[in-house]
């Protein structure tokens, strides 16, 4: 958001008048439009920024498997308390 202010956005002082209305606060997507929009980007810009940034993460997690020699599965595994099982 700084960066679009900086580059001639209104979207904080939208986001400002937002906040006075509803609790919550401008989301990434929000900050890229804006940054987008200050920058007169094309209109796919953001979207296109977002696909950039998950093709180094695919590269950067190609080029760790080439290193170690083997294939690498990204795996998550929730870890917090199990919801009580009360039948309503």
């Amino acid at each position: 958001m700084a960066l679009a202010t900086a580059a001639g956005s209104p979207a904080a002082t939208w986001a400002q008048h937002m906040s006075a209305e509803h609790p919550m606060q401008p989301s990434l997507d929000w900050g890229a439009v804006a940054l987008r929009r200050a920058l007169k980007a094309p209109r796919d810009g953001a979207l296109s920024l977002c696909h950039m940034s998950r093709t180094a993460g695919s590269l950067a997690q190609a080029l760790e498997q080439r290193g170690v020699g083997q294939r690498m599965w990204v795996q998550s595994r929730y870890l917090g308390p199990l919801p009580s099982s009360t039948a309503a």
